[in-house]
């Protein structure tokens, strides 16, 4: 796992080093339209909008992909009804950084904990939600920090920490049955 913003400056520094590609910010697509030997791409921006022709276009626009929704395209797979919440601390420890995985711990009884060590010092706790918690409840700050002690605690660390980012999130097993439609 690798947080998104390191991703981003990643593919940010290699797309400006190339010297065919254009890095356009605040820039939204708005739709597309198709012909037999190109597409036009609309954008909107700040300034207004423009179209942008291209003899391919490559979806690479997220889970909620617009491009995808503009081409009517549907995910097809499964998506599973466990809840997992993630988050990434500052933790002043000397554990060696790699992955660590604990399946019904009294920290969190009948369900996982996953703990790995993230860039820039930080480490990401990954953790299964009950089926009789509520996750928006069990996003909040007041009672994150005490389970994520809780389980520092389990496993000997008694460094100082700070919660630096929460997020929730379910599994989902899901992809397009073809990916090429058209250009």
């Amino acid at each position: 796992n690798i947080q998104q913003c390191h991703t981003e400056q990643y593919l940010v520094r290699a797309l400006s080093a190339h010297p065919l590609a254009e890095i356009r910010w605040h820039s939204r697509f708005v739709g597309l339209t198709e012909s037999e030997a190109q597409v036009a791409v609309r954008v909107d921006t700040p300034e207004g909008g423009y179209t942008l022709d291209a003899r391919y276009v490559v979806a690479c626009d997220g889970a909620r992909s617009d491009v995808r929704t503009a081409l009517g395209l549907k995910m097809e797979g499964t998506s599973y009804e466990a809840a997992y919440i993630i988050a990434d601390i500052r933790l002043d420890t000397d554990t060696p950084m790699g992955r660590r995985c604990w399946f019904d711990p009294p920290s969190n009884p009948g369900a996982t904990i996953l703990m790995h060590g993230q860039p820039d010092g930080l480490w990401r706790l990954d953790y299964q939600l009950r089926e009789d918690e509520d996750p928006d409840t069990a996003t909040r700050p007041e009672n994150v920090m005490p389970r994520i002690q809780t389980h520092l605690d389990l496993i000997g660390e008694r460094g100082r920490w700070t919660l630096e980012w929460i997020s929730m999130y379910r599994i989902h097993s899901r992809a397009l049955r073809d990916f090429r439609h058209g250009r």
